[in-house]
């Protein structure tokens, strides 16, 4: 069995951007999410009382991951 179950953003853009992370924050609160892991070329992953989800249908790519980490960090 694997340590990824599958819960759907049914939110999920066609493609990531910074002001995105937002509504994606919002979502995760809702859900009790307690950790986010944000990569390039994997699918958004939520850990929800110690369990994995991969919250996306796709994998993002480099731009997004840009967008995002500039988006926070600016």
């Amino acid at each position: 069995m694997s340590e990824f179950i599958s819960l759907q953003y049914e939110n999920e853009p066609t493609t990531f951007n910074g002001s995105d992370i937002e509504k994606f924050a919002l979502w995760c609160v809702k859900h009790n999410v307690s950790d986010i892991t944000i990569q390039t070329d994997e699918k958004l992953i939520c850990e929800i009382y110690g369990k994995k989800h991969f919250v996306t249908k796709r994998r993002l790519n480099n731009t997004e991951i840009k967008s995002i980490l500039t988006y926070i960090y600016n």
